[in-house]
């Protein structure tokens, strides 16, 4: 197994939309606008890592991924958080160099590669996004949507550095490293807001781009336009130049939300109940949005081209 030495926390498949040719973008670095590929940006070496995990730290992981139901992603994320505690053990036992090195690729990709079948998973419904064959995304598409966009906000190293700063004193006296613990910590996390947004059925409204200014995105593409203290959520995500998403909580009563989502199981699986309505947005609305994008990147906004990224430099 090939050791990854770049691990992405911003989709491939998605920025690759922004490169025009060569697989090359516009980010900004420094005061400056520079054309980049996609490989070079949105990266960090063994960003993914999973450290050896210590009694407490895999006890309160495993804890926590217990709460999730009984899912197919709550067995893969056990086999990872497993797999933590594994990599401590086989410190101790005489390893050739061969399975040392099997065995640090595997601890290397393990998380990369969860997200990767995410990505698979959402494609899809992406590219059905993208071509406007927006009544055809049927329920475990839109399944995947919400997955990718809960999956996309939390790994990020701005939202580690956010969760650091609240936690991370907090788990230190607990005996627990927040390196060890973030990584896992934050799928478990992610699947938690996945699935109580499928439950209320979250409400999709699609935005369209037909303005000579095109989206910007950045190294942490799904916003969140509420504060921490809100309750509900709106999660904003340009998904192309041309398109975006708003995922909002349902205004519906728990009662029709129910009700509703045995009729889109009803319906052959293919629905657009839970769209909430497509909107075509004036060049203004576009520039808000990227503005709140520009202000909101942890180091990178990225482009199309550079006229979009030279308003705010």
């Amino acid at each position: 197994m090939e050791k990854k030495k770049k691990h992405h926390f911003v989709s491939q498949f998605y920025l690759l939309l922004w490169a025009k040719t060569e697989e090359k973008l516009y980010t900004n670095i420094g005061s400056e606008i520079h054309p980049k590929t996609t490989k070079e940006i949105a990266a960090e070496n063994y960003f993914y890592r999973i450290k050896s995990l210590n009694k407490n730290e895999f006890d309160l992981l495993t804890r926590e991924n217990s709460l999730l139901p009984n899912i197919p992603t709550r067995n893969l994320l056990k086999t990872i958080i497993d797999a933590g505690l594994f990599f401590r053990l086989e410190e101790a036992l005489p390893l050739s160099p061969g399975e040392i090195i099997n065995l640090e690729a595997r601890q290397a990709n393990l998380v990369e590669e969860f997200y990767c079948v995410v990505e698979d998973c959402v494609s899809s419904a992406h590219k059905k996004l993208l071509n406007a064959e927006y009544s055809n995304i049927d329920i475990e598409e839109y399944n995947y949507i919400v997955r990718f966009m809960f999956n996309q906000l939390t790994r990020t190293q701005k939202a580690k550095n956010n969760i650091k700063r609240e936690i991370a004193e907090i788990l230190e006296g607990r005996g627990i490293d927040f390196n060890a613990y973030h990584i896992i910590s934050s799928l478990i996390l992610s699947e938690r807001m996945t699935l109580a947004a499928i439950e209320k059925l979250s409400t999709l409204t699609i935005l369209e781009n037909e303005t000579d200014l095109k989206f910007i995105t950045n190294d942490c593409p799904v916003l969140n336009l509420k504060t921490p203290q809100d309750k509900n959520i709106q999660l904003y995500w340009p998904i192309s130049p041309n398109k975006a998403l708003l995922l909002e909580d349902s205004i519906l009563h728990p009662q029709e939300q129910k009700n509703l989502k045995e009729q889109v199981l009803k319906d052959n699986l293919k629905s657009n109940y839970f769209i909430k309505s497509v909107k075509k947005i004036s060049r203004n609305e576009v520039s808000d949005f990227n503005r709140k994008i520009w202000d909101n990147k942890n180091r990178n906004a990225f482009s199309v081209s550079e006229i979009e990224l030279s308003h705010y430099q």
